[in-house]
């Protein structure tokens, strides 16, 4: 099936992922979306809508009110079980997917439909891969009713043009987290290793034009239930801990300068089946994360008419950068003024030159953001050293540019 068109807003979606118990127990996350809010994200998931025979359309309307209220939208769960029925994998309810489309596709808080969590990954109770037929028809039942919110489709891992699921998504969520050294076969335990490895995520979404979210990492390993066993099995001396804020950042603009259109902070609070917390960065219970978290939001919540301007090609914009490679560069261009963003891939400090052209910039003005640092530039050059993992905003004016 070709896939139709789908109108999203262009914006920067800043989001925090939802993970709460399958049964409704208190109001408690919906009378939070205020102040999630004004912690800078506007956009939820809650996994209360996937897989979970008692969450109704009804209290998805009333998540979505309640969202509505806030200011937020909301990325909404289809029941997984409709998609493939884990007890039956040669069965799926499209009638249950279709009522809820048709139910909730006019409501002014929904972002868009996510559709099923790893759907390649023989866990959660399933013993097998979700059937791709199955996925598919999932997904085009979807599309035949509501062509104006995306699908959402999230891999286990990268993906290569291979991914057998990827025609039953608009928009893919790719996942990016810190993890011990040793838990994998293959090296993917540094955040320099994890960017490495979605190489071909990357190539692969650019190559077909395909938008896709990035989804870090916010929360304490040590508190999953279901990976941190297994993790001190194979990797006894492992340690978990949360991400500090220069970590989060660095992932956030890691997956912004590979062309994301929105960042994922995974995640705000889980619950196992009895309603007990196993994980909760909230601000009431965990104040210290909130305001690491909160505050990489809020940057990317004031910079996002920046990160969503044009971007400019390195010789036509005047800006270059020596040394290359593990220093990657965006720069955009903004109510004129320049903007060049800079993140260190390595976990290592490293030292390269930015050079400004002087046709294009005669007398510039730098500042480091988002500090509003003033940089002098020595005749158009500065010799700039990054420490490890640093993300580096400058913004670049000139008095006589042309």
């Amino acid at each position: 099936m070709e896939k139709e068109t789908v109108h999203v807003n262009r914006t920067i979606h800043l989001r925090m992922w939802y993970c709460v118990d399958a049964t409704p127990r208190s109001n408690k996350v919906t009378e939070e979306f205020p102040e999630i809010a004004a912690a800078g994200f506007n956009l939820i998931q809650s996994y209360h809508f996937e897989g979970v025979h008692t969450a109704t359309d009804e209290d998805a309307k009333a998540y979505l009110d309640a969202a509505q209220r806030a200011g937020l939208r909301v990325q909404l769960g289809i029941q997984q079980e409709a998609v493939q029925d884990p007890q039956d994998p040669q069965k799926q309810d499209l009638a249950i997917i279709e009522q809820r489309v048709r139910t909730l596709k006019g409501h002014p808080a929904l972002f868009g439909w996510h559709l099923y969590d790893e759907p390649e990954n023989p866990a959660y109770g399933r013993g097998q891969p979700v059937n791709v037929d199955h996925f598919l028809r999932a997904y085009q039942t979807i599309k035949r009713l509501d062509t104006s919110h995306p699908v959402v489709g999230l891999p286990a891992a990268a993906i290569d043009d291979q991914y057998e699921y990827l025609n039953g998504a608009d928009w893919l969520m790719l996942q990016y987290s810190m993890l011990p050294e040793g838990i994998y076969d293959h090296p993917w335990a540094s955040l320099e290793q994890l960017r490495e490895a979605h190489q071909s995520s990357f190539s692969t979404l650019a190559s077909k034009g395909m938008p896709f979210l990035w989804v870090f990492q916010a929360y304490n390993l040590a508190n999953d239930p279901d990976m941190w066993p297994d993790v001190k099995k194979r990797v006894p001396n492992a340690v978990g801990r949360y991400p500090t804020r220069e970590e989060m950042r660095f992932m956030a603009y890691s997956g912004i300068l590979q062309g994301a259109k929105g960042v994922i902070f995974n995640c705000y609070r889980t619950e196992d089946g009895n309603g007990k917390s196993l994980e909760d960065i909230s601000r009431e219970n965990n104040p210290s994360q909130w305001e690491a978290v909160s505050s990489v939001s809020k940057e990317l919540k004031e910079m996002a008419p920046i990160l969503l301007a044009p971007t400019q090609e390195r010789r036509s914009a005047g800006v270059t950068l020596t040394g290359g490679g593990s220093v990657e560069m965006l720069i955009k261009q903004h109510q004129g003024k320049t903007y060049l963003l800079t993140v260190n891939t390595l976990k290592r400090p490293v030292q390269r030159q930015i050079r400004l052209a002087r046709d294009r910039f005669p007398n510039p003005t730098v500042t480091l953001l988002p500090q509003r640092q003033r940089i002098s530039f020595d005749r158009g050059s500065l010799d700039a050293q990054w420490s490890p993992y640093e993300v580096r905003v400058y913004e670049i004016t000139s008095v006589g540019r042309p």
